[in-house]
């Protein structure tokens, strides 16, 4: 039921859609947990802490929801179309700059199905300047360094893109999503998808290891489960 997570401090922190409704979870390290409900959130798809604030992806909305660590609503980015039109989804910052991925300007609910091929970007979330362009069904933007790591998650591909603009592509069989770097290695989830043929794939999830360096694969870790939406180092 999760889509959405991280850690802020001792704390974790998910987005979770449980029959149909989206709550934003807060657990803490002594087991006592704070429960949101938002009006605003709907199909929650993730979420992030930065500057002392919560952001949440509401998906169902076309917008993101900043509040304050309290609970209080700070500020809407709402974003032109219908509910769902630009399938807005995984958060991250860049630079000092909230970033958030989306499959494409559409005006129609859900207008990105069937239409999302080249046609994500990730954005600059204050701003709303696109930084990569041309993406299809991005998830997961991961600063490793002075590199950009992106799940380019219809063409079931990892991108990694240097500082100087070059792209570097690892393909799987799987849907990619969700990115963790660890000492040498990059984990990716990898899904059975709902909308693409995975036929080929494991009946299961994975989340596979790749190198650092060269971003081939090392291993894999197949998982209980059908779908992975993040992966995440567990703080020391």
């Amino acid at each position: 039921d999760t889509t959405g997570l991280t850690f802020h401090g001792d704390s974790l922190v998910r987005c979770t859609i449980e029959n149909e409704v989206s709550r934003l979870r807060v657990s803490t390290a002594a087991h006592h947990e704070i429960v949101l409900e938002l009006p605003d959130l709907h199909d929650a798809h993730d979420v992030l802490v930065f500057e002392s604030a919560y952001y949440v992806v509401s998906t169902g909305r076309n917008r993101v929801i900043k509040l304050g660590l309290t609970g209080a609503l700070e500020r809407v980015y709402e974003f032109p179309g219908m509910d769902d039109a630009w399938h807005l989804n995984c958060l991250a910052v860049l630079n000092q700059r909230v970033v958030v991925t989306a499959f494409g300007r559409f005006e129609a609910h859900r207008g990105y199905k069937n239409q999302s091929l080249n046609g994500g970007f990730l954005m600059d979330l204050e701003s709303g300047a696109q930084l990569w362009s041309g993406l299809s069904q991005p998830h997961t933007p991961f600063a490793d360094g002075d590199r950009l790591l992106i799940c380019d998650s219809e063409t079931k591909r990892l991108l990694a893109k240097t500082a100087d603009g070059q792209v570097r592509a690892t393909s799987f069989e799987g849907y990619p999503r969700g990115i963790a770097v660890s000492g040498g290695l990059i984990y990716v989830g990898l899904s059975c998808s709902r909308n693409l043929d995975t036929s080929a794939f494991s009946a299961n999830a994975v989340i596979v290891a790749l190198d650092r360096e060269t971003i081939e694969p090392s291993h894999s870790i197949e998982l209980p489960f059908r779908e992975v939406y993040a992966v995440v180092p567990i703080p020391e």
